[in-house]
């Protein structure tokens, strides 16, 4: 699960490491993670630079996320359910 928010909004300590990567747009990706045990941090998309990609489990609090859109639903587990309401996409939108 990834929340997203506008990087004026985010503050980062300590050090990270960074994998660059391609994302489905075609354009670059940053994935950021802890150096020493390698849990993901957040995601920095070139088609969004306003915005970072925060991974959810890192938040001491979940119990406010109330999740808008799920991607790609194409491949989510048989098990996954999509509540009524919320955008579905099979792949990452353009």
């Amino acid at each position: 699960m990834l929340v997203r928010i506008p990087k004026s909004a985010m503050s980062i300590q300590g050090q990270l490491k960074t994998f660059h990567d391609t994302g489905d747009s075609g354009q670059p990706v940053e994935r950021n993670f802890c150096p020493e045990c390698g849990s993901p941090i957040f995601s920095d998309v070139a088609v969004m630079p306003c915005v970072a990609f925060i991974k959810a489990g890192t938040l001491d609090d979940t119990s406010w996320l109330d999740p808008k859109m799920h991607v790609y639903c194409d491949s989510k587990e048989h098990w996954t359910s999509i509540p009524e309401g919320c955008q579905n996409f099979a792949r990452m939108p353009a």
